[in-house]
């Protein structure tokens, strides 16, 4: 139906916009996202536009799908202070800067979300997961998954921080990761990457203090 729809006003293309990146990113429809990305092209462009807030979150949307964060954070940051209490705005922005390993910030924007609906998806405990750990603070990344009911979701956050915390030489999680697998009903296939990941943690700590070589083990 929004095919046929031919938008003549700002509001009307970047709902247009939007109908076709949600469609686009449920389904993986590459046509989709690039027609998202033509409407709100257009609209940030625009002489009447490209320096209003909905034009500089066209922008933002547009580099966004294009996954050129840099670029999404600085439309984002003009912004900002107009959209402090927007859960939208802010669910956005902390995967944008996450994205480009501003991680201090991003927890902060990740944090001032209030809808337990955003809070309960998993790109959103994640990548606060990934903050968490990428700031030192790995006891609240574990939090997160024991908050989590066994799933195949619970089980790549699991896998995240194992491997995040190999990447900071945080070897505070070794231990949980170890004896985690008891908490699943896996495949040996399955143990082992969480078994060589703890393993891992362990072994390079030990290996900085005598310094000797250390073996990579991920998933």
């Amino acid at each position: 139906m929004i095919r046929e729809v031919e938008p003549s006003t700002p509001s009307e293309y970047i709902l247009k916009g939007v109908v076709h990146a949600t469609i686009g990113q449920q389904t993986g429809n590459r046509e989709h996202l690039k027609m998202a990305q033509q409407c709100f092209q257009l609209v940030g462009t625009s002489a009447h536009e490209c320096d209003t807030i909905p034009g500089r979150q066209c922008m933002a949307s547009c580099y966004f799908l294009m996954k050129q964060f840099d670029d999404v954070n600085i439309y984002l940051n003009s912004v900002k202070a107009y959209m402090y209490n927007d859960d939208d705005f802010n669910f956005n922005h902390g995967i944008a800067l996450a994205s480009t390993r501003n991680y201090k910030t991003a927890e902060e924007a990740l944090l001032l979300i209030h809808n337990e609906a955003y809070k309960a998806e998993y790109v959103y405990i994640s990548w606060l997961a990934r903050c968490y750990i990428m700031n030192g603070n790995p006891r609240s990344a574990w939090e997160l998954y024991l908050k989590m009911t066994s799933s195949n979701e619970s089980f790549n956050l699991l896998q995240l921080i194992a491997n995040d915390c190999y990447r900071v030489s945080l070897s505070f999680l070794c231990l949980q990761l170890a004896y985690t697998p008891l908490r699943w009903d896996t495949s040996s296939s399955q143990r082992r990457p969480l078994t060589c990941s703890s393993v891992s943690i362990q072994t390079q700590s030990i290996g900085r203090e005598r310094e000797v070589p250390v073996s990579v083990c991920f998933s």
